[in-house]
C-alpha cells in the first residue's frame, strides 16, 4: 500500500467557495450570501416564484486561466404524487449562463448539476452569482448548496478545508474536528511529539476513477539556528497513509504536501484522518492548513485531430468544419463551426469535453475570437476567451452537464463569435469519461 505523496497542488482549493443551506442562517466558506429569499426549510432553503439568492465570491487575475463552475444542488418539490415543476436561472455578473433549468431526479432527493461559467462574464475582485426560480413555477425549488468550482485540467472535485490560521480553526461544511491537541499561535496551530489534529467527513458516490487525497501546509519548527526534527504521521481510518513523513523547507517556510489515498481505505459514508506528531519529535509542528479533496479523473476516450488534413479521428465523427487547413490546425473566422459527434452508451453520461486552441494575435496585439460550445443544440459555455494571448494552443476543458446526455449519437459544436475580429485556431477535440 503505497501512497503517492506530492507537492503538486492541482487538487487543493478546487472549492472556490461554497454555501450550504443545512442551517440558519446557512453556512458559508469562500464567498457571502448577499441576498436569501425563501424560507429556510430543515436542511434546504424552499424557494417559490421569483424568488432569489445572491452570493459574492472574489477572483485574482490567475483566476481567468482556469475553468470556473456553478454546482446546484437541489430538487424540485413534488405535486402530490406527480412531479412538480420548478425550474431555475443562473446568472453571473447580470449574464444568463442557464435558464428554465429543470433540476432532473422527479424531486425523490437532491441532485447535483453543473454548469460552467463563461470567462467573459467575470472580472477581477467581486463577481456576484444569481439563482432564481422562474415565475412560472407551480411547485418549490428546494436549495440544499451552491459551490463555485475550478475544473481543474482533466480533474473535477470538491475540496473540503480546514483554516488553522484562525482560532478557533475555520472549517468547510461537511468537516468536523474529532481531536486537536495543538496551540494556537497567530497564524497557525503548533504541535509537540504525539500531539494530533483530526478530522470527520463523508463520503459518497466513490464510482470508478474517484480518488480521495490529504493535503496539508505546515512546517518543521527549527531549533535555533539549526533544522528541527518533527516528523508527522498520517492516519486515514484507522490505517497509515504516510508514515514518520519530514516535510521539506528546513522550516523556513510552510509547505504543501499531497497525499493520495488508497481507494480501499475509503468507505462509503463517515470517514476520518488524523496527523499526528512522531513521539520523538524534538521541535514543534506547526500546521497552517489541511484539506480533503474527493474528485474524478476523466480519461480521453474519443478525439479528432485537427493538426493533419483530412483530420484524424478515432470514435468521433467530423459533422461540420467551416475552418480552413493551415499546417497544423484548422482557422476558424466568425461565425464558423465546427462540430464533432460522440456515440453514448447511455443517456446522463458524465462526460468531459475538451478543445485546443488558441486566437490568432492581431499583429502586435491580442487578437479576439470568443468560442460557445454548444451539446445537442443546447449552449453550455458562450463568449468564452481562450487564455494564452494567441502565444501557444491551450486545452480547454467543461463538464458536460449529464441532463444534456443522450444515448447514442451526441453533437458537440464550437462556434466563434459574430464579434470575433481574428481567426480562431482549432488543433484538436476530445471527448472524455471518468476514469
Amino acid at each position: 500500500m503505497n501512497a503517492i505523496v506530492s507537492t503538486d497542488t492541482a487538487a487543493i482549493g478546487l472549492v472556490l467557495g461554497a454555501a450550504v443551506f443545512n442551517t440558519s442562517p446557512p453556512t458559508t466558506q469562500g464567498l457571502s450570501i448577499t441576498a436569501l429569499g425563501g424560507t429556510p426549510a430543515g436542511d434546504h432553503q424552499r424557494l417559490g416564484n421569483n424568488q432569489a439568492v445572491t452570493v459574492q465570491f472574489n477572483l485574482d487575475a490567475d483566476a481567468f486561466t482556469k475553468t470556473l463552475a456553478v454546482r446546484v444542488t437541489g430538487l424540485v418539490s413534488r405535486n402530490g404524487n406527480q412531479d412538480g415543476f420548478s425550474p431555475i436561472s443562473v446568472q453571473v455578473n447580470g449574464g444568463q449562463i442557464v435558464s428554465g433549468f429543470t433540476i432532473p431526479g422527479g424531486g425523490f432527493g437532491p441532485q447535483d448539476a453543473i454548469f460552467p461559467i463563461p470567462a467573459a462574464l467575470l472580472k477581477a475582485g467581486a463577481n456576484a452569482l444569481q439563482l432564481q426560480v422562474d415565475g412560472n413555477a407551480q411547485t418549490f425549488f428546494w436549495l440544499y448548496g451552491l459551490e463555485i468550482d475550478f475544473v481543474s485540467g482533466p480533474y473535477v472535485g470538491k475540496a473540503l478545508a480546514a483554516n488553522l490560521r484562525v482560532s478557533p480553526v475555520a472549517l468547510s461544511p461537511g468537516l468536523s474536528i474529532t481531536t486537536n491537541g495543538g496551540t494556537f499561535a497567530g497564524d497557525h496551530y503548533k504541535y509537540a511529539q504525539n500531539a494530533s489534529f483530526g478530522l470527520q467527513f463523508s463520503l459518497t458516490d466513490l464510482g470508478p476513477g474517484a480518488q480521495v487525497s490529504v493535503a496539508l501546509y505546515g512546517l518543521v519548527s527549527r531549533n535555533g539556528n539549526q533544522d528541527g526534527y518533527s516528523p508527522i504521521s498520517l492516519i486515514f481510518n484507522g490505517k497509515p497513509i504516510l508514515a514518520d513523513y519530514t516535510v521539506p523547507g528546513g522550516g523556513f517556510g510552510p509547505q504543501w504536501v499531497e497525499v493520495a489515498v488508497p481507494a480501499e481505505l475509503c468507505v462509503a459514508g463517515a470517514n476520518t484522518i488524523a496527523l499526528t506528531v512522531s513521539p520523538k519529535a524534538t521541535t514543534f509542528f506547526w500546521l497552517y492548513d489541511f484539506a480533503v479533496s474527493k474528485g474524478q479523473f476523466y480519461t480521453s476516450v474519443a478525439t479528432a485531430d485537427f493538426s493533419v488534413s483530412p483530420p484524424k479521428t478515432n470514435q468521433l465523427t467530423v459533422s461540420q468544419n467551416d475552418g480552413s487547413f493551415a499546417g497544423d490546425h484548422v482557422k476558424i473566422a466568425q461565425n464558423g463551426v465546427v462540430a464533432v459527434t460522440y456515440e453514448a452508451a447511455s443517456a446522463s453520461a458524465a462526460l468531459m469535453f475538451e478543445f485546443d486552441g488558441l486566437v490568432s494575435r492581431n499583429g502586435n496585439q491580442e487578437g479576439n475570437a470568443p468560442v460557445s460550445l454548444s451539446v445537442n443544440g443546447t449552449q453550455i459555455i458562450a463568449n468564452y476567451v481562450v487564455p494564452g494571448g494567441g502565444f501557444g494552443y491551450q486545452a480547454n476543458y467543461f463538464v458536460v452537464p449529464p441532463q444534456l446526455v443522450k444515448a447514442g449519437a451526441n453533437t458537440f459544436s464550437l462556434q466563434v463569435a459574430s464579434t470575433g475580429t481574428t481567426y480562431f485556431w482549432l488543433r484538436g477535440m476530445a471527448v472524455r469519461t471518468p476514469t
